[in-house]
């Protein structure tokens, strides 16, 4: 395995959370507007100003709403088996390499934040993020 590829398989966590927090989103704006269709309030008649459009709109947003969950879920649960592998490889790497490398691509921490916290400069921070890179790929 390359750098490269090293990197991006450990970038692999971040880009499963930003899709989660995308399709959360998305749900969030798609259940607030599924709150302001009328319908009827026991199916028998609409309801004042509705029509039979809106109960196909609710019904179709109800769709969208459990394919977002289905997925969400889905991701949840990749994004964990991605996260097992890359953390059992991290653990294998010694010390301050393996550190870095799970506060970076496992907490999803900042270069800066991870300096502050172990007390080192930015740039050794990112001396070690490439070594570390390095000995990731070579396992």
């Amino acid at each position: 395995m390359t750098q490269q590829e090293a990197r991006c398989e450990l970038k692999r966590i971040h880009t499963y959370y930003n899709r989660i927090a995308e399709r959360k989103k998305r749900l969030a704006e798609l259940r607030s507007s599924m709150s302001s269709i009328r319908i009827s309030k026991y199916g028998i008649s609409p309801a004042s100003g509705a029509t039979k459009k809106d109960a196909y709109k609710l019904e179709t947003s109800i769709d969208r709403a459990t394919t977002l969950e289905t997925q969400i879920s889905d991701d949840i649960i990749a994004m964990s088996e991605a996260q097992q592998k890359i953390v059992k490889k991290i653990e294998r790497l010694s010390e301050p390499y393996a550190s870095v490398l799970t506060m970076r691509y496992v907490h999803l921490q900042r270069f800066e934040k991870i300096a502050v916290d172990m007390n080192y400069s930015y740039q050794h921070i990112k001396r070690i993020d490439s070594i570390g890179c390095k000995m990731y790929a070579q396992l």
